[in-house]
């Protein structure tokens, strides 16, 4: 276990003032300076230096990112900070074949991205950009301590996206029990529903503020993310349906605590055209509540296995066990 931290506050301080880099407080942006956390990080992970390509989110000064190139086969790290990223690029490139991709600045179209960069034989990959906003790299872990103020854009990236075996996560601890939420809780919410259906979330590791410089004001989580097994509903699949579930927890969840068949109403009510044709059983079900068992109960009640089976009604007009 190591014992010190890899930077200290003043080694921070030292090469932000020399960088020209300013942490901006309002994004929660803060470095990790403990090197136990890292081995923790690392513990979860169990990486695989002959096999796994790992992104790294938010990469920042490679407090993580030395130790990720290490453990790993090919790592990609992302960052949205064009000073760093450089900074990152400059500090890699004597010692790892390195290439750096600036989106801003790409001569290809952003569908083309991924293909382009899959096809470097680069060990270490750095992208200055927004993840939010470009196709994620073809890998099979990732690894990062990612900003609070992403973590629910993220997660539905990475279930829109998923091709993991795993992702290892720090997150705030409000974050976490956002994403653990059970039925019918104060926090139970569309993220909720979804990361229900998708992914088994563990909890791994309480994190203290010291662990950061600057100290943030809130606790932190490692948590490591995996795939569920698929479910289905007659022939549809909860992953190869994926759009269609989060599409739907979209449209009802603005409308958590009213009646389901009250939310599908103002929904549809709301909806474009083509939302209303492909979930055009739901007036079936908004017309005739006496027919569902569940038609009065709220939102928030419904478990994520519940709201698939009326999502696929609402495109089929069936339930796939006889509930009607």
């Amino acid at each position: 276990m190591f014992l010190l931290p890899y930077f200290t506050p003043q080694d921070l301080k030292a090469m932000q003032q020399e960088l020209g880099i300013k942490l901006d407080k309002n994004r929660g942006q803060c470095y990790l300076i403990d090197k136990n956390i890292i081995h923790l990080i690392l513990q979860y992970a169990k990486l695989n230096p002959n096999r796994d390509y790992v992104i790294e989110i938010g990469a920042g000064l490679g407090i993580l990112s030395d130790f990720l190139i290490q453990n790993s086969k090919k790592v990609f790290l992302i960052e949205n900070d064009r000073k760093i990223a450089k900074f990152l690029y400059s500090a890699y490139r004597n010692d790892y074949s390195c290439d750096y991709y600036d989106v801003d600045q790409l001569n290809c179209k952003i569908e083309t991205f991924r293909s382009q960069i899959s096809t470097s034989e680069a060990k270490v990959i750095i992208i200055f950009g927004d993840v939010l906003k470009i196709p994620l790299p073809n890998a099979n872990r990732v690894v990062a301590n990612i900003p609070y103020q992403i973590s629910a854009p993220l997660i539905f990236k990475l279930i829109e996206e998923w091709q993991f075996d795993q992702v290892n996560l720090m997150v705030q601890t409000e974050f976490a029990d956002r994403l653990t939420a059970s039925v019918n809780s104060s926090n139970y919410s569309r993220l909720a529903a979804s990361v229900g259906l998708f992914l088994d979330v563990h909890i791994n590791h309480h994190v203290n503020p010291n662990s950061f410089y600057p100290p943030p004001r809130v606790s932190s989580k490692l948590i490591t993310l995996k795939r569920k097994s698929p479910i289905y509903v007659g022939d549809f699949q909860s992953w190869d349906n994926k759009e269609l579930y989060l599409t739907f927890l979209r449209g009802v969840f603005p409308h958590k605590n009213k009646s389901i068949r009250n939310a599908l109403k103002l929904w549809l009510k709301h909806s474009d055209e083509i939302c209303k044709t492909k979930y055009q059983y739901f007036n079936k079900f908004i017309e005739n509540p006496s027919h569902f068992v569940f038609s009065n109960e709220k939102v928030r009640n419904l478990t994520p296995k519940t709201l698939f089976k009326l999502c696929i009604f609402g495109i089929t007009g069936e339930f796939a066990d006889g509930e009607i």
